[in-house]
């Protein structure tokens, strides 16, 4: 009888038990499932407006740079001695209209801290004026260039094993095009800074 008595106790704990932990176990598993799916919502969220405040910032930023290309490429008569060191004619003019480009290129970039270079592109990609002149040639595809309209274009660029964020502005009037392009390189690690 004893040995009954102790199968039923025994019989009895463990039904106590299973009824205990089975619905402790379920209610745990359950509660994890509901704080899971709560975390990812809340990082979801959290991405999603990290990802829009990105989006927003890099906006601001490249549509404040194309305003400042759109200025740069306004000038009359920046168009007007490029146009003449494209068609030619006698030395002595084209020799100042490259000095009255170079020098416009130079106090763009002194007066600029958002671009580490700018130059100046025949159609063919054949330099005319860079400021600073490293002598190197850039490594542009001349038919990425002709995509660019009156619209700013933005382009990488491989220089020297480091790829840099461009800005290409055709160059001359909707109606008079002077055959050449703009690019105003972005300092490096501006990006960055405009990204934290």
């Amino acid at each position: 009888m004893r040995r009954t008595t102790e199968t039923v106790r025994f019989r009895l704990l463990a039904l106590v038990i299973i009824s205990v932990i089975i619905p402790s176990l379920l209610t745990g598993f359950l509660a994890q499932r509901y704080i899971d799916n709560i975390i990812k919502e809340q990082v979801y969220e959290n991405l999603a407006h990290r990802t829009r405040m990105l989006s927003a910032g890099l906006d601001a930023f490249v549509s404040a740079r194309t305003l400042d290309l759109r200025a740069f490429t306004a000038s009359y008569l920046l168009n007007e001695d490029v146009g003449v060191i494209l068609t030619g004619g006698d030395m002595m003019t084209v020799s100042r209209s490259r000095d009255n480009v170079d020098k416009y290129l130079t106090y763009l970039l002194e007066d600029n801290d958002s671009f580490s270079r700018f130059t100046v592109l025949t159609a063919g990609g054949k330099i005319l004026s860079a400021k600073p002149n490293t002598g190197e040639k850039l490594a542009i595809d001349p038919t990425a260039l002709t995509s660019v309209g009156i619209v700013p274009k933005v382009i990488l660029l491989r220089e020297n094993a480091e790829v840099k964020i461009v800005l290409v502005q055709r160059l001359g009037t909707a109606l008079n095009p002077a055959g050449s392009f703009f690019l105003a390189a972005l300092r490096p690690g501006l990006l960055e800074n405009v990204l934290r």
